[in-house]
C-alpha cells in the first residue's frame, strides 16, 4: 500500500476548508441573529419615540391648541358681530334718511 503525498495534502486541505467552513457558518450565523435583533430594537425605538411623542402632545401641547382654538373661534363670533352690527347701522341709516 502506498501513500501519496498528494492523499494527506488532500486530506489536510479538505479539513482546513471544512474548519473553515463551520468558522465561516458560525459567523453568518451571527451576524444574521444581530441583524434580527437590530430590526427588532430599531422597531422597538422607534414605537417609543412615536408613543412619547403622542403623551408629550397630549400632557404639554393639548391644552395650549385648545385655548388656541377657543380664541380663533371667539375672534370668528366677533367678525360675525361686527358685521351683524355694521347691517343693524346700515338699517339704521337707511330708516333716518327715510324719514322727513
Amino acid at each position: 500500500m502506498q501513500v501519496d503525498v498528494n492523499d494527506e495534502e488532500i486530506r489536510d486541505l479538505a479539513k482546513r476548508t471544512l474548519a473553515l467552513t463551520e468558522e465561516n457558518n458560525r459567523i453568518l450565523k451571527g451576524m444574521r441573529s444581530s441583524a434580527r435583533w437590530g430590526r427588532f430594537f430599531s422597531i422597538v425605538w422607534w414605537i417609543i419615540i412615536i408613543a412619547v411623542s403622542g403623551a408629550a402632545y397630549y400632557y404639554y401641547l393639548e391644552p395650549y391648541v385648545q385655548k388656541a382654538e377657543q380664541l380663533y373661534n371667539q375672534i370668528g363670533q366677533s367678525g360675525q358681530q361686527a358685521e351683524n352690527y355694521g347691517a343693524q347701522f346700515a338699517e339704521f341709516l337707511k330708516k333716518f334718511g327715510k324719514q322727513p
